[in-house]
């Protein structure tokens, strides 16, 4: 079960969910993850895991059993659920929601040595699929407002296992952030009857100098605005709002992008650099290609979030995006 409890102040919202206190290393902070720590990912340990709703595995396999490349189940401890209710009292000058909606893991490869960063063209495609799979499911489900994937890597970018995964959230809200950015999308379109993203992606690979990398269907920058030192953000180059709706060929063309961009951040920060990574899409029932279009954000987590950041709602970067682009175009 959990609650959301939104604060008009600030437009924001914060979820309460009790349950993940249940974690392994809950509040554990940036403390490194212990080798010796039990894997449910793992292949073979199935039968500690939620039954899975999606795989992609060998012929002659059953579900939850080893054979599997991706593997989809869900969350043991979710923040959101297709029931809840409101945990604790009423107030009269805040508003607040039952979590419902849906949280699950993507387990992006069998292998517990392997990296998201360092897998084959053909497995990260075989991921981008099976989180094409999940968001078409959500979408659908009712009561479900936006869907979103997050992934962390690493303790400090909020990692409790370190077996490569991702989570899938299904909201019955639309982040403030998301719901202003969608409609600054959307007014800029009324008044200029051009995507405010095309003309963005135009303007960047005019000037080159944020363009990290790009192929015939995807374009990768440091944005102008990077919150993260290296901060990376991947568009369609075609109107596409909705993730779904990419082809085997666009997936194909991302996956190489990410490998790419992935190894130049690495030997332009560090190896092994702890980091997030988001794809927002725009939100169910408010989907308009005209306007908008998904991204993949790769936010380095090798810089630090502190007091300035938590107490302004601002963000302070060390390095410039012109800067980091060019250091990693240099690697590339």
């Amino acid at each position: 079960m959990s609650e959301l409890r939104f604060d008009p102040r600030s437009e924001q919202y914060v979820v309460f969910a009790p349950d993940r206190l249940n974690r392994p290393h809950a509040f554990q902070g940036n403390s490194p993850l212990p080798v010796d720590l039990f894997n449910p990912f793992a292949q073979g340990n199935e039968g500690s895991t939620p039954g899975e709703v999606y795989a992609q595995r060998a012929e002659g396999t059953h579900p939850d059993t080893p054979g599997w490349e991706v593997r989809v189940i869900p969350n043991l401890y979710p923040a959101f659920e297709s029931q809840s209710r409101l945990l604790g009292p009423a107030h009269p000058l805040y508003s607040a929601i039952p979590g419902i909606g849906g949280h699950e893991v993507l387990i992006e490869t069998a292998s517990p040595e392997t990296p998201f960063e360092q897998l084959s063209s053909e497995q990260m495609i075989c991921y981008f699929q099976a989180l094409q799979n999940r968001f078409s499911y959500w979408q659908n489900q009712n009561g479900v407002r936006s869907v979103y994937l997050f992934k962390n890597s690493g303790a400090v970018a909020g990692a409790s296992l370190p077996h490569s995964h991702s989570q899938l959230v299904a909201l019955p809200i639309v982040p403030p952030r998301f719901e202003k950015m969608n409609q600054f999308a959307q007014e800029y379109f009324q008044k200029n009857r051009r995507s405010y993203f095309e003309v963005l992606i135009e303007e960047e690979l005019r000037l080159k100098s944020r363009i990290v990398w790009e192929s015939e269907g995807v374009v990768a920058f440091c944005p102008y605005v990077s919150r993260f030192p290296y901060e990376v953000i991947f568009y369609p180059r075609q109107p596409i709002a909705d993730f779904t709706q990419n082809s085997q060929n666009s997936l194909r063309e991302l996956s190489e992008g990410v490998r790419t961009v992935f190894a130049g951040i690495g030997k332009a920060a560090r190896r092994d650099f702890p980091y997030n990574l988001f794809i927002q899409q725009s939100p169910v029932g408010k989907r308009s290609s005209d306007w908008f279009r998904w991204s993949l954000e790769i936010y380095p987590r090798v810089g630090g979030v502190a007091g300035f950041e938590t107490g302004t709602g601002m963000w302070m970067n060390s390095i410039l995006p012109e800067v980091a682009a060019e250091r990693i175009r240099g690697i590339l």
